[in-house]
C-alpha cells in the first residue's frame, strides 16, 4: 500500500456484510479496498457446533449468482439436509463466495478514521513499521 492510497470505497471489516458489500461494489466497477481478516470474528468466536438460524435459501450475493444453493449444488449436498446451517459449512461457503466473487482482503485493522480535509483518512494498525511505506489510506 502506498503512503496515501486512494480508493473509491473502503470496507472496514471482512465479515459477511463486508464481503457481500465488496462483491457488489466490484460488480459495479467501484474500486474497493477491504480491510480485515476474512470471517475472522466468526472463526475465532463462534462455537464449533453452532447452527445458523438462516436456511439454505439465504446467501451473501445480491446478484444471486454465488448463492449458498449454488455452493451446495457444486458440493453435491442436498439443501433439505442443511437446515439449519452448521457454522463450519457457513464458513466454507463464505470462503467459496469470496473466491468466486474475486474479493481480496488486506489483513489489517483501522485504528482511526478521520475527515481532515473533506476526504476520509484511515490510519491502519500496521502503521509505518509493519509495511513500508506508511499505511495510511485516503478514501
Amino acid at each position: 500500500m502506498t503512503e496515501m492510497e486512494r480508493t473509491e470505497l473502503l470496507v472496514i471489516g471482512a465479515g459477511p456484510y463486508g464481503l457481500a458489500t465488496a462483491a457488489h461494489a466490484k460488480r459495479q466497477g467501484i474500486k474497493t479496498l477491504v480491510l480485515g481478516n476474512a470471517m475472522s470474528f466468526w472463526r475465532e468466536n463462534m462455537p464449533a457446533k453452532m447452527m445458523l438460524r438462516s436456511g439454505p435459501d439465504w446467501h451473501l450475493d445480491v446478484a444471486q449468482e454465488h448463492t449458498l444453493m449454488a455452493f451446495l449444488t457444486e458440493r453435491g449436498l442436498d439443501p433439505a439436509e442443511i437446515d439449519p446451517i452448521p457454522i463450519a459449512l457457513f464458513l466454507e461457503y463464505a470462503d467459496w463466495f469470496r473466491e468466486m466473487a474475486g474479493v481480496e482482503t488486506e489483513p489489517d485493522l483501522v485504528e482511526n478514521l478521520a475527515k481532515p480535509n473533506g476526504d476520509f483518512e484511515a490510519a491502519l494498525k500496521s502503521g509505518p513499521a509493519s509495511r513500508p511505506p506508511p499505511s495510511r489510506s485516503k478514501v
